[in-house]
């Protein structure tokens, strides 16, 4: 059982040094998002947003990515008797977690030689509000109130690994995001309120990933909630601020993912090959509730219903190989072996009773080959990733002169790039 250890503890090592980012990842087939994450079948410094101990093993390492639109950054220093991260990014797509906020931190401690714990916080934020002056002349009492757009979310992730005969990774992220759009607050020249109107996008993120290894075989287990409320409110006031017309109307979104899978890498001198699968499954569900008045209704007359499942397993083949001193190559392919996606639409009345009903829709695709190429060049502490575009390598002519073949265009030969820096 020693022996074992020492190989595990070795291979550990010996992944910690594999380029770290998300288009490495994305170059043998796999993806990092926050639905069905498939990241966690290989070591990777981007994996600290499914486990936040991982930041251990990439103790002296900055990362900046670009894909075209958006730009992520990060650094890792030794500090504090442990390891502290530093993360930025820009993200043109409101994100709620770790990778897609605009400043984050995460400090991961070894406890002991089989303990290591992890702990980070997240926080974005944009507010554009406009206040009227109150000391405009003549001097008046009109101080309308525009919020014309605010997003805040703050968001927490822990972490947890034990080194024992069988390695395992634990983490657990929490997001709690806020939209606030178009919230006008009128008043009139004696000071009082007259209308209020406000459209809120409210929410609850949560995320538990688990893995365990022995040997070249990892198990990895992932359970996500997402829970959103979307208000409407228009309200009027008398004179007096009493209220007089309270206009309510609400949306909510819940989703429960579930997914388990298993990977098995071969390692073949300086060529690594990966397989791996994992059974994933979704449950949705969504309502809309017709909009009423509160001063004079008490509840909603009729709430729609859309119920969803979604089940999916993916095969996933991906390998990576040193050619060269200086370049690493890489592909991978995934492909639907079983998907279903169901869903059904109903109403129900303020009763509970269903009054109207859909047929059940199902669309089912497992044509859906997708294959990626990578390439990294390395010299000294540097290395760049690169996303290759798929044009170049499929299109035959493009490969040899990056011409868009199809209509005269230029095509970019990397969809992605990461540069790395270790120290």
């Amino acid at each position: 059982m020693k022996k074992l250890f020492v190989i595990l503890a070795v291979l550990t090592l010996f992944a910690s040094m594999a380029m770290a980012s998300e288009t490495r990842l994305e170059g043998i087939g796999l993806n990092g998002g926050w639905w069905a994450p498939t990241s966690w079948m290989v070591s990777d410094a981007n994996n600290v947003n499914l486990f936040p101990t991982t930041i251990l093993k990439y103790p002296k390492l900055a990362v900046f990515e670009y894909d075209g639109d958006n730009l992520n950054s990060y650094v890792n220093i030794d500090l504090l008797g442990g390891v502290i991260g530093l993360y930025t990014s820009y993200d043109s797509w409101y994100n709620y977690n770790l990778s897609g906020s605009n400043s984050g931190v995460l400090y991961g401690r070894n406890l002991s030689d089989t303990m290591a714990i992890a702990v980070g916080l997240t926080y974005q934020q944009y507010l554009d509000k406009q206040v009227q002056n109150p000391t405009e002349v003549p001097v008046t009492h009109n101080k309308d109130i525009s919020v014309i757009s605010f997003h805040n979310t703050i968001g927490i992730n822990l972490g947890l690994s034990l080194l024992g005969e069988i390695p395992m990774d634990f983490g657990l992220s929490l997001v709690l995001p806020l939209d606030i759009w178009n919230e006008e607050t009128n008043f009139n020249s004696d000071g009082y309120k007259t209308d209020f109107t406000h459209y809120t996008d409210a929410g609850i993120q949560a995320r538990l990933s688990g893995k365990a290894s022995l040997g070249d075989m990892t198990v990895g287990l992932g359970v996500q909630f997402y829970s959103d409320k979307y208000e409407y409110i228009n309200q009027e006031f008398t004179s007096g601020e009493a209220l007089s017309y309270n206009w309510y109307d609400l949306s909510t979104t819940q989703y429960v993912a579930l997914q388990l899978g298993t990977v098995k890498t071969v390692k073949l001198d300086k060529t690594t090959i990966f397989a791996g699968t994992q059974f994933e499954i979704e449950f949705t569900n969504r309502t809309n509730a017709n909009g009423f008045d509160k001063v004079v209704q008490t509840k909603t007359d009729s709430t729609e219903y859309e119920d969803g499942l979604w089940v999916n397993v993916p095969l996933i083949i991906g390998a990576e190989t040193k050619i060269t001193d200086n370049w690493t190559v890489r592909a991978g392919a995934k492909k639907a072996m079983w998907n279903n996606d169901i869903s059904k639409n109903y109403s129900k009345n303020a009763d509970g009773k269903i009054t109207s009903a859909d047929d059940t829709y199902t669309y089912s695709d497992t044509n859906d080959l997708n294959v990626n190429f990578g390439a990294t060049f390395e010299i000294a502490a540097f290395s760049i990733d690169f996303l290759v575009n798929k044009d170049l390598v499929l299109n035959g002519p493009e490969f040899v002169s990056g011409e868009g073949v199809a209509n005269g265009n230029t095509t970019d030969w990397a969809s992605k790039i990461a540069l790395n820096f270790k120290w």
